[in-house]
């Protein structure tokens, strides 16, 4: 599952850029009934599927399955089990139960991963508007419960093997993941609009990841300042090792960027930026433009996408269901200047990257 399939989020729960108080009176009892359950009280109402998920989705075969869910059978029932405490619901008014925890987690992936109508949607599984939106609601939030389990920084070990790991493939040094932002098309927002025009002059919303050499986020930061800044030390980079970005990010030791080209590169300097460019595409194949109609959901959908494409990626190995981690990130970083001696630091470990590539690639070519 990468980014960009996960992150379908055209909000095709939505309507509208928020849900309307009538809808939600209308739909109140969506939460504990399924409308086939009510016998003739909607006789009105636009027809919907019955049994979809026991007619149609348990008749799936795996590839089946994997094409309209965007995992294995297996990882499905793997997410399940973790969040089912978070959605578990008890009986509501007149003994009715909540939709089981199994549809709502079928109709959020579904919401997450496809792009589709609300209206085939909320047909599809039977369910009126207030229904879906909190269903998909309560998954987002119940996943997000697990972002310091599933997008953690590397430990002093797990970057060390990555650097090593990336060394070997692209023959670039001490690199323990790679650095990229990206703008999320919104429509304008009811307020402040004009702070969200970017530069290409549509309306947006920042997104910084870092992933490592295994496609995983290791970071990520939505609105916020990403408070990386505050890594910069021996601590989280260890044996001065580094991220890669591209131009838009100030050189300094833990962040190596290109050479900026000003037509007067030596050739070792032209090797140097290739080199990093092929080895920073690791997180460019992740990071696309994500649209999305709500700025106040933003954060909890990209974080539940970036959270479910590392459980798909953690899935092809065996480990245990993890416990919930207490949150213990700063929300709201103060940024930190890279002051001139920040940027000197930098300077001269790139020459030395430099230097020592441009040495590997000729030994390597026998130049």
């Amino acid at each position: 599952m990468n980014l960009e399939e996960a992150v379908g989020i055209q909000a095709i729960m939505f309507d509208s850029s928020s849900s309307s108080s009538d809808d939600d009176v209308v739909d109140e009892f969506d939460l504990v009934l399924n409308d086939h359950e009510r016998g003739n009280q909607n006789e009105n109402r636009r027809p919907r599927v019955h049994l979809f998920i026991e007619s149609v989705i348990y008749r799936y075969n795996e590839a089946e399955f994997q094409e309209n869910y965007r995992q294995r059978r297996t990882t499905f029932y793997y997410l399940l089990h973790l969040i089912r405490p978070h959605i578990q619901g008890e009986a509501i008014g007149f003994g009715k139960l909540p939709i089981p925890p199994e549809k709502q987690l079928f109709i959020a992936l579904y919401v997450l991963g496809t792009p589709d109508s609300y209206r085939s949607v909320t047909a599809k599984f039977d369910v009126g508007k207030a229904t879906a939106w909190r269903a998909v609601h309560r998954i987002v939030t119940a996943i997000c419960e697990y972002r310091n389990y599933f997008i953690q920084w590397p430990s002093q070990n797990e970057a060390i093997a990555t650097f090593n790991r990336i060394e070997a493939r692209y023959g670039f040094p001490k690199v323990i993941g790679a650095v990229d932002g990206t703008h999320i098309q919104i429509p304008a927002p009811r307020r402040d609009a004009q702070s969200y025009i970017n530069r290409k002059s549509v309306h947006s919303i920042q997104l910084q990841v870092i992933c490592n050499d295994r496609l995983e986020f290791i970071h990520m930061r939505v609105f916020r300042y990403s408070g990386v800044q505050q890594k910069c030390n021996a601590e989280f980079f260890p044996e001065n090792s580094h991220l890669l970005g591209d131009s838009a990010y100030s050189l300094q030791n833990h962040a190596i960027v290109p050479y900026h080209d000003d037509g007067h590169l030596t050739l070792e300097q032209i090797y140097f930026n290739r080199l990093l460019s092929g080895t920073r595409m690791m997180v460019e194949r992740l990071v696309e433009k994500l649209p999305m109609r709500r700025t106040d959901l933003i954060p909890y959908y990209v974080l539940c996408c970036c959270i479910l494409h590392n459980i798909c990626l953690k899935r092809e190995d065996t480990f245990e269901y993890p416990v919930v981690i207490p949150d213990t990130i700063d929300m709201n970083p103060a940024p930190l200047l890279v002051d001139a001696v920040l940027q000197q630091e930098g300077a001269i470990k790139r020459n030395a990257i430099c230097h020592y590539v441009n040495i590997y690639f000729k030994v390597k070519i026998n130049i």
